[in-house]
């Protein structure tokens, strides 16, 4: 779902989730960006209503919102980002693995993203999946 997908990119941009990032931790009384994974994966993840067709939407969305998160974790700038959305994988992926269903579409959908989660984060990590440092300016520090 090309919508979904286009929200999803534009909410958890990298430099936008720095931002939360770092306003948090000046001002605890803004929304972390703990807080707003944790509150949108609850709106996504809230239990599908209608029929079988609204239900393969919530799943489009919920596969979008996955995917947005865990490029946010593998390719965010900054560690705190990283770290925040890699932990909320960990506890949406033991979410994920508690829900019973006795929809076989939902369970399989279920089940594919928590592999996606887990494969995400049992990935080997490489010297190339740094990100790369800043060159330092010429000149003498100041």
């Amino acid at each position: 779902m090309r919508s979904a997908e286009m929200t999803f990119t534009n909410v958890f941009a990298p430099d936008r989730c720095a931002r939360l990032v770092a306003q948090h931790a000046v001002d605890p009384a803004l929304p972390g960006l703990a807080e707003v994974l944790a509150t949108t994966g609850n709106a996504v993840f809230a239990e599908a209503a209608g029929d079988a067709y609204d239900r393969e939407i919530a799943r489009a969305v919920q596969r979008s919102f996955v995917a947005s998160i865990i490029e946010l974790a593998g390719g965010a700038p900054t560690g705190q980002v990283r770290a925040e959305s890699s932990a909320y994988l960990r506890e949406l992926r033991e979410r994920l693995h508690g829900n019973r269903t006795s929809d076989r579409a939902q369970a399989a959908h279920v089940q594919w993203l928590g592999d996606q989660i887990g494969r995400f984060l049992s990935r080997p990590y490489g010297a190339n999946d740094a990100v790369p440092r800043l060159a330092v300016p010429n000149g003498a520090p100041i």
